[in-house]
């Protein structure tokens, strides 16, 4: 018996409009009263995603910034977070490049210090609550702890963005879409949130299905044992899971096959 659904949110549960399937938040509200825990893990912070469900907030897990914060009812159950000596490393890292947008992570709210209306628009989709600030170096003093850091690039993170981080042997560096890159503590990520779930609820692997369709979803997809790629999934992802969703994100993928599942 499945007792916990983890899913991504962008190209997993959201379709490319950026908006839930129809019936997907009823569904999960009903599951919730039948004792099912629904937890969203993205790279989005935890601000953005009790937003996106606002309408049945109560009923999720939000494990916000690939698995750095996880908050549910209000409470936050984990958190890990980056020095910020650090953290200012790889920003300055990433003003080096010409093509790269660079946005620190807060528990209270993200960084930003350039305005370029492309990125900004589509940072806002991430972050609701997004600072801009005169420079990124004010972060040293801000009262605010320090996630992660994700890099934007509308020309495609995994070519032109990771070259420049992939020696950074003691962090996580994650293709999370294809203009998006995060940079974490190593040791932490999707799967090891979902590990804290299920010891934090005593529910087993053979009790988990996670949802996910690119890279930073690789490691969720080893901690359960209904680990399902989404349709329209990387490559990597598809690879690494067990059970591949019969419809994409545009097609209601996770809904139907959650119906496959757990039933009406």
């Amino acid at each position: 018996m499945i007792k916990l659904v983890i899913a991504d949110m962008d190209g997993t549960l959201l379709n490319s409009q950026k908006q839930f399937s129809e019936g997907i938040l009823q569904y999960i509200h009903k599951k919730s009263k039948e004792g099912i825990l629904f937890a969203a893990a993205s790279g989005r912070q935890y601000s953005s995603l009790k937003n996106s469900f606002e309408e049945i907030q109560e009923d999720m897990i939000y494990v916000a910034e690939n698995g750095m914060y996880i908050v549910y009812k209000n409470q936050e159950l984990f958190s890990h977070t980056m020095k910020k000596e650090e953290a200012m490393n790889f920003v300055r890292i990433g003003r080096s490049l010409s093509n790269a947008y660079v946005i620190v992570c807060g528990k209270k709210s993200a960084y930003v210090e350039k305005e370029n209306e492309a990125f900004l628009t589509e940072a806002k989709r991430y972050y609701a609550q997004l600072e801009k600030i005169d420079s990124l170096d004010k972060i040293m003093h801000l009262d605010d702890e320090v996630l992660k850091i994700a890099i934007w690039c509308d020309q495609g993170t995994e070519k032109h963005i990771y070259p420049h981080f992939q020696h950074f042997n003691d962090f996580l560096v994650s293709v999370s879409a294809f203009d998006w890159m995060d940079i974490m503590p190593k040791g932490f990520n999707k799967g090891t949130a979902a590990c804290f779930l299920q010891s934090y609820f005593h529910i087993s692997k053979e009790e988990t299905a996670v949802f996910g369709d690119y890279l930073n979803d690789l490691e969720m997809m080893k901690e359960a044992k209904y680990s399902y790629a989404m349709k329209n999934a990387h490559p990597q992802i598809i690879q690494a899971s067990h059970f591949i969703t019969q419809y994409s994100n545009e097609e209601n993928g996770v809904y139907k096959e959650l119906l496959q599942l757990l039933g009406n």
